[in-house]
């Protein structure tokens, strides 16, 4: 009885447990926390930041279905990337071949999708019940399910789970704190992240009425749901001489905590921007970069709060359009949609007397023969790879660069 949660990162393992929250009434309490062995095992301070303080087991997909705690729930509510959730259930479907009754499988997305919708969604196909969050959201993912012939029975529109619980706060119309919501893997290049950098050393410099909050998503010897090649914490210092100015913070953390005392966001594409938007706080989408399917920001486009930089430091404060930001999972949505489902599936196992047939997944073993076995052996070893490859990276890569700078340096002069 109770609900599973199993995720593969800190964002996904906290979307995971908004999701079962919501899911108390119909299936009963969260039962236990599993994190996938070869995901980003988070740190003490990050199981902290998300606010899961009971143990939570480090597993692989073979063990987490042989697990009989994990057997015995009414729903397992999983957040992975695609082979991870792939190998979940291909396990589970393998555990309870032949049972009386099985767990519901439950699966969504983190944060806001501006990438690999069509492989995103394909991955998603297997699982009972999959939280989309907007409305254009789940208009794209049944266009592409109906297209490779698929049934799209199991999208549930639940909008945003982890902007849900948060309350409309009362604003300071003078924005005297600008946050920055910091993404791991956007911008990837270093070049842009010190341009971005150098302009908020700069703002705080020309507004020194103003606090510049800049929220960090890890620490340096931390992983998350996206590796983070360049942290900003040391391009801050270098760009500011070696002391940031007094009014310029950098915060970790719960986003929470620091949208309490935030009178205007700024971000690249986070999903912050929906949250901060949720609470009725003004957020801004940086374009100085571009607007580009790479960098996430033209999932915005539309939404009337693209800025810049010299917008910012001319004081400008963007506002968003109300019908794009109900479109796209602010507004248009609730997870009691999620709770009627699940309740109705819960209702019809136990009048049917025996486990309920598993959707037909499209990255199944019907479709590609062998290939979750492949999957699964590389998996169990990916991990180790791509710790190896991060060090040679470290090791062989970083001083490679700086010597072909150098280089280049010497016979441009």
């Amino acid at each position: 009885m109770g609900v599973i949660c199993v995720a593969d990162s800190d964002t996904r393992l906290k979307w995971t447990r908004a999701v079962a929250a919501a899911l108390a009434d119909q299936a009963g309490p969260v039962t236990g926390f599993f994190l996938l062995g070869n995901g980003a095992v988070p740190s003490p301070r990050q199981f902290d930041e998300i606010g899961i303080t009971r143990p939570v087991d480090v597993t692989t997909a073979s063990e987490l279905a042989a697990n009989p705690s994990v057997l015995a729930a009414d729903v397992i509510v999983v957040c992975a990337r695609g082979g991870n959730l792939s190998d979940v259930r291909r396990h589970l479907v393998e555990a309870t071949d032949g049972m009386p009754r099985r767990p519901l499988l439950v699966t969504g997305y983190a944060g806001v999708v501006y990438e690999k919708q069509v492989e995103g969604v394909l991955w998603r196909t297997g699982c009972d019940l999959v939280c989309v969050n907007s409305s254009t959201d789940l208009a794209l993912f049944c266009g592409i399910l109906r297209d490779a012939g698929l049934d799209d029975s199991a999208l549930v529109l639940t909008g945003l789970p982890l902007v849900h619980a948060v309350e409309q706060v009362t604003t300071n119309p003078e924005v005297t704190t600008l946050t920055f919501a910091v993404q791991p893997d956007v911008p990837r290049r270093r070049a842009d992240r010190r341009y971005i950098a150098g302009r908020l050393v700069a703002h705080a410099r020309m507004h020194p009425d103003r606090t510049v909050v800049v929220k960090l998503r890890s620490r340096p010897d931390e992983v998350t749901t996206h590796r983070e090649d360049h942290h900003y914490e040391p391009i801050l210092r270098d760009v500011a001489g070696g002391d940031l100015p007094p009014n310029l913070e950098l915060a970790y953390g719960p986003m929470g905590d620091t949208l309490e005392r935030t009178d205007l966001l700024v971000t690249v594409s986070s999903t912050a921007a929906m949250e901060a938007w949720a609470r009725g706080i003004p957020a801004g989408i940086l374009s100085d970069l571009g607007v580009a399917e790479s960098l996430g920001n033209h999932h915005f486009l539309g939404c009337g709060a693209l800025v810049t930089f010299d917008g910012l430091d001319a004081g400008v404060t963007p506002t968003v359009d109300p019908d794009w930001l109900a479109r796209h999972g602010v507004g248009d949505a609730s997870l009691d949609h999620l709770c009627d489902a699940v309740a109705a599936m819960l209702v019809e196992q136990r009048r049917c007397g025996h486990a309920l047939a598993w959707p037909e997944a499209f990255h199944g073993t019907t479709r590609t023969p062998g290939l979750d076995a492949l999957r699964s052996r590389a998996g169990s070893s990916g991990g180790a790879r791509s710790r190896t490859r991060r060090l040679a990276r470290r090791i062989i890569a970083g001083p490679l660069a700086a010597t072909t700078r150098r280089l280049r340096t010497w016979v441009d002069e």
